[in-house]
């Protein structure tokens, strides 16, 4: 009786330890998962400041970027200028999807990506962006060209009063 006294005892104790590893577990991978955020956040930010410092230390970036805004699109394919935006706003797609990847993910919370979109919505008013777009959407991932181009229409049609 003694012996099956202490079995009972000593499974008992360790299922308590079981259950004790398993909540050890779960408190682990809530701060792995939020050291992820964490760091998928800064990546990003690394990427965005990247690109700003690409237009803040070239002059020349600067100026084919501010003339593509101010005075709309008039570049040319051929043109070396044509050549400079297109590689700008490529750049740009490109941490786009990225950010739309890490949000589907769920590394990217809700409200800070809705103000991603703004800017996307923003540069997406640019006639130029949507051309280039139009020619590379097919070398990205089909669930970000859907979004995009959705984002596009959403776009045309805010800027054409409808």
């Amino acid at each position: 009786m003694k012996l099956s006294n202490l079995n009972e005892w000593l499974s008992l104790i360790a299922n308590v330890g079981v259950l004790v590893g398993l909540v050890f577990i779960v408190i682990e991978l809530q701060q792995n998962s939020s050291m992820i955020r964490s760091q998928t956040r800064d990546s990003m930010t690394e990427k965005q400041l990247g690109f700003y410092s690409l237009v803040i230390e070239n002059p020349v970036a600067a100026e084919v970027l501010s003339k593509s805004r101010l005075e709309g699109f008039e570049y040319q394919p051929g043109q070396v200028e044509y050549t400079r935006f297109a590689f700008l706003v490529f750049s740009q797609f490109r941490m786009w999807e990225n950010e739309f990847y890490q949000y589907n993910q769920g590394l990217f919370d809700a409200p800070e990506f809705e103000s991603r979109i703004e800017v996307m919505k923003q540069n997406l008013a640019n006639i130029g962006y949507v051309e280039l777009w139009k020619q590379q959407e097919n070398t990205f991932s089909p669930s970000f060209r859907e979004f995009l181009n959705q984002l596009i229409i959403d776009t045309s049609s805010i800027m054409s009063g409808q």
